[in-house]
């Protein structure tokens, strides 16, 4: 049972749980430090969350570091490896795409102009797609890492000559490339430079600081066993529970041993507040009525039913407190008024890297707006669409045993609905830049040096797959293959910096 934003039951849960660690094991002993290296992603989650979830994010985390390694015996020398590496590498394109991409899907789900946190969501499910590491700095970090942040200033490669929900046969090795159709698209610009947006408010207040500090605390906080006296809000609780309608028990309405976190709101209202002020302990029985609509299981929308709950233990989060003993155990500063500095610093560069962001991706949805297209750009998008699902359904089959809709409704409370909406947006945003800043290329006589062409095949090989020479890439990918990923995507890169660099950006 669950509720209106977490869209799995505690049953699926442990399902998926399952599926989840029986992926994981398979390759535990090489992944032992993957849990310390998202650890700070996965803090960030903790507060609307329960001790299952929590376990759910770390065994995503074993599973990222996982990617890692299938993305580095990419390189082998075998004629699948060199295919694959054509893939990963259309992949990672994929993912910067859908990167900014998320930025619009946040604005369009909540009916906003701006871009809000929810690109956080699109960002950690394609960094753990591709294997790399870019946690960002979240509330428990003392320093920020701006090369975190979603950068919505890079184009979409459409050129890619394989098919990128392409992927390896788990029994057989062998790969399936399937040649990406050409769709015949005519796109007429509108205005790209001189676009003018507004620049999000960069100011840190006060309660930006304490909110951080809080979380770090939070994160340091220290669990006691509560014997007496009721459970209250912010504790866990390790409960069983019976969920009953009109009498009788119905599917997948049943746990034992769950933590809950009271006060999460991880389950439907007024089953936690039904919870609060028992003892350990206490079996008891709850009435609740189910949201409607119901999402899960719209059968069981605005249905009256009772649960049995049986409360096991109580737990209390205790945080410390915050003093220079504190900060010198947990940070590299030795007092209070260091530390806040810093913290206060690390929260400007965030909101700053937040609004470059959000200036960026306005301005491009500006010009995508400006133009127009013809022909068979409704195909296309269509076609990106089941591409994309394709490649989250694959990746999430393989790390979890479940679907792509499966695996963002778990984390991120997206409903199926949302799920469909977020594919649709990222393709027509993909698609649309695309074709504008291949336009752009044209219109401008957009050109590059051998040095500059030089400087990009380092970037995207050496620095990105950590090829040693050309000559290893070539054992990998074809000459001409590469030769056109890497000019492509330096094209597109100029023709988005001449957007950019020539809209106006008020209050920056």
């Amino acid at each position: 049972m669950s509720t209106d934003n977490e869209t799995v039951t505690a049953q699926d849960s442990e399902e998926i749980l399952e599926n989840a660690a029986a992926k994981v094991n398979e390759a535990a002993g090489d992944f032992t430090e993957a849990a310390e290296t998202v650890a700070d992603t996965v803090e960030s989650f903790n507060d609307e969350a329960t001790e299952a979830s929590v376990a759910a994010q770390e065994t995503a985390a074993m599973a990222a570091d996982s990617a890692e390694e299938v993305k580095a015996s990419f390189k082998k020398e075998s004629k699948a490896g060199r295919v694959i590496l054509c893939i990963s590498i259309a992949i990672v394109i994929l993912a910067i795409v859908l990167v900014i991409a998320a930025l619009i899907i946040a604005s369009s789900m909540k009916g906003k102009g701006r871009v809000s946190q929810d690109a956080s969501i699109f960002e950690a499910v394609s960094t753990f797609f591709s294997g790399e590491d870019k946690s960002a700095s979240n509330n428990n970090s003392d320093n920020t890492d701006s090369s975190s942040t979603a950068q919505p200033t890079k184009a979409a490669d459409s050129s890619a000559t394989v098919d990128i929900t392409a992927t390896p046969d788990d029994s057989t090795g062998s790969t399936t490339v399937e040649p990406i159709p050409t769709f015949e698209v005519t796109t007429k610009l509108g205005q790209y430079k001189g676009i003018e947006v507004d620049y999000m408010d960069t100011t840190v207040t006060d309660a930006d600081v304490e909110a951080r500090i809080q979380s770090v605390l939070a994160s340091k906080a220290e669990q006691v066993a509560v014997t007496d006296r009721p459970c209250k809000a912010s504790d866990t609780v390790n409960i069983d529970y019976l969920g009953k309608i009109d009498g009788v028990a119905f599917d997948r309405g049943a746990a034992n041993g769950v933590d809950l976190l009271l006060g999460s709101g991880n389950m439907i209202p007024g089953f936690e507040e039904g919870i609060i002020g028992h003892n350990a302990g206490e079996s008891f029985v709850i009435d609740v009525t189910f949201p409607d609509p119901y999402q899960n299981n719209p059968d069981m929308s605005g249905k009256a039913a009772t649960f049995d709950i049986t409360i096991h233990s109580i737990t209390a989060n205790v945080l410390p407190e915050f003093t220079d003993e504190f900060v010198t155990a947990n940070s590299e500063f030795t007092n209070i008024a260091d530390y806040t500095e810093n913290l206060k610093a690390s929260i400007q560069a965030e909101k700053i890297s937040a609004a470059n962001d959000d200036a960026d991706t306005n301005i491009l949805l500006k010009v995508i707006d400006n133009c127009s297209f013809e022909g068979q750009i409704e195909e296309e998008i269509s076609y990106g669409v089941e591409a994309q699902r394709s490649y989250y359904d694959n990746m999430a089959s393989q790390y979890y045993g479940v679907d792509g809709a499966t695996l963002f409704q778990y984390f991120y409370g997206i409903t199926a609905a949302q799920y469909d909406t977020m594919l649709h947006e990222q393709s027509v945003f993909s698609t649309k830049i695309t074709h504008v800043l291949e336009e752009i290329i044209k219109a401008e006589n957009i050109s590059y040096t051998d040095d500059e062409y030089q400087t990009k095949f380092k970037e995207v090989f050496f620095d990105t797959y950590g090829f040693e020479n050309e000559e290893t890439v070539y054992q990998n990918i074809s000459k001409e293959e590469a030769e056109k990923l890497v000019s492509d995507q330096l094209l597109k890169d100029k023709a988005q910096k001449i957007i950019l660099d020539n809209a106006i950006i008020n209050g920056k």
